[in-house]
């Protein structure tokens, strides 16, 4: 890639970095979120600047290989030969972590991802930064968290933006990304390597390098970016079709305003006007490369729904299947009902968490303040039925702690449990969510939002 590298601007972003601040940097991939991976605060700072869940584990950006042993242990031989041959570049590879890398940012896991980007701004800067520890950088994708990743400045100046109003220190302009989707990460901490993550460094090269099978990594595998079933998502609906289907949904849908991404033929075949349309590209590496600025634009168009043909999901088109169907997985799960609702009491911290965490995720919901409307005995019997009374009923809060002796023992029966209820609703366990699959939850954190995703 040949891309200018204005030093002063890296010499500034480097400062700003070993001061804990956070800087978007380019790399091949897309725009990250960058900070110090050895510094706590600021990586937290990361978290809650894309509104992250804190188990969610980042990748650390390195300068080369030579830094591989201070961040990570029992390194196998594949792990080297896979670094010989695609460092620096779009792969990244999972290790058993060393002491000195924090489960702050390996979410709480003993594995650590390792990247060493190509893009000559990003590599300068981590040249600059790494010093004689080889220090690293946390760079997930600068984005709000769940939304589309960006692959120019503009999009992360649009999404996080430069403070006092927006939540960066400095954006580092490096021009368009490369390839536009995230890197391929590969799981190697434990004995055969597997496919975390599809990307441009593709299955078959994988297999040709190592001479062996490379499989997806199973559910055992270490949590790792972008597995999340709904990720890359636009704010505004999208649906996934074949031709056939797309032509007839767009019918479907000819009293809404749609915006459709396809191949110029089929656009010149739909039965409608749509009001926004971008001809899909036919190379796979073309298509990934405008990706996400081709989700940016179809989200501005101000669309009910977005179209989109599905591409092949083997071989090169791999990684781009995988980031479409993420980024329409909401409405692949819950269709056109895609509305959950939360119930519990706003002032709660835990429904505060459940809410914010909704948001953040981008899947649509619907609060009810249960002061305020009255449950019903179907309701709560059905509340009762999916998680039981010791699940349902909060015997640790301040209303259990109010209850007379024989408040308590009624509770304990079934029969009375329900009455009760109806008195002090906020004996029950907060939030409830219902899932419109049917499903009946308590609680909302990151994990069931994952849940919902898989």
């Amino acid at each position: 890639m040949t891309q200018s590298v204005d030093f002063e601007a890296v010499e500034k972003a480097a400062r700003i970095l070993s001061e804990g601040g956070l800087v978007a940097i380019p790399t091949e991939t897309v725009y990250g979120l960058a900070t110090d991976a050895d510094n706590r605060e600021a990586v937290l700072a990361t978290y809650a600047a894309k509104g992250r869940p804190a188990d969610h584990p980042l990748i650390v950006h390195v300068a080369g290989p030579d830094a591989i042993p201070f961040w990570a242990v029992d390194v196998p031989p594949e792990a080297w030969l896979l670094v010989k041959t695609y460092w620096p570049g779009p792969l990244t590879i999972v290790l058993k972590k060393s002491e000195r890398c924090g489960t702050f940012v390996t979410g709480g896991q003993d594995t650590v991802a390792l990247r060493c980007p190509s893009h000559p701004v990003a590599h300068a800067l981590l040249e600059r930064f790494a010093g004689e520890t080889h220090k690293g950088l946390t760079a997930p994708s600068a984005n709000t968290f769940g939304r589309i990743s960006p692959s120019t400045a503009a999009h992360v100046a649009e999404d996080l933006g430069l403070k006092p109003e927006g939540k960066l220190d400095m954006i580092l302009d490096g021009g368009p990304c490369e390839f536009g989707i995230e890197s391929t990460m590969v799981n190697l901490s434990d004995g055969m390597p597997s496919i975390l993550r599809h990307g441009v460094v593709t299955r078959e090269m994988l297999e040709e390098t190592l001479g062996f099978a490379v499989p997806d990594a199973g559910k055992n595998a270490p949590r790792a970016s972008g597995r999340l079933k709904s990720h890359y998502a636009p704010r505004t609906k999208l649906e996934l079709h074949d031709e056939a289907s797309l032509l007839t949904r767009a019918s479907e849908l000819a009293d809404q305003r749609i915006a459709v991404m396809a191949p110029a033929e089929l656009l010149a075949r739909l039965p409608v006007r749509p009001v926004f349309a971008i001809a899909a590209e036919s190379d796979p590496l073309a298509y990934g490369r405008a990706l996400y600025e081709n989700l940016h634009e179809l989200d501005r168009a101000g669309a009910d729904r977005i179209l989109a043909l599905r591409t092949p999901s083997t071989g090169p088109w791999a990684a781009v299947a995988d980031r479409l169907g993420r980024a329409a997985a909401q409405f692949a799960l819950f269709g056109e009902e895609s509305m959950l609702k939360v119930y519990g009491i706003p002032n709660c911290q835990s429904v505060k968490k459940a809410l914010a965490h909704l948001e953040t995720a981008g899947i649509e919901h619907e609060f009810v303040n249960f002061r305020k409307t009255p449950l019903t005995a179907d309701k709560i019997d059905a509340w009762l039925a999916a998680v039981g009374a010791e699940t349902l009923v909060n015997r640790r809060g301040t209303s259990w702690r109010t209850l007379t002796p024989e408040e308590k023992l009624a509770a304990e029966k079934a029969d009375t449990l329900r009455a009760l209820l109806f008195e002090k609703p906020t004996l029950i366990k907060r939030p409830i969510v219902e899932w419109p699959d049917g499903r009946i939850t308590t609680g909302l954190d990151a994990v069931l939002v994952a849940e919902a995703r898989s």
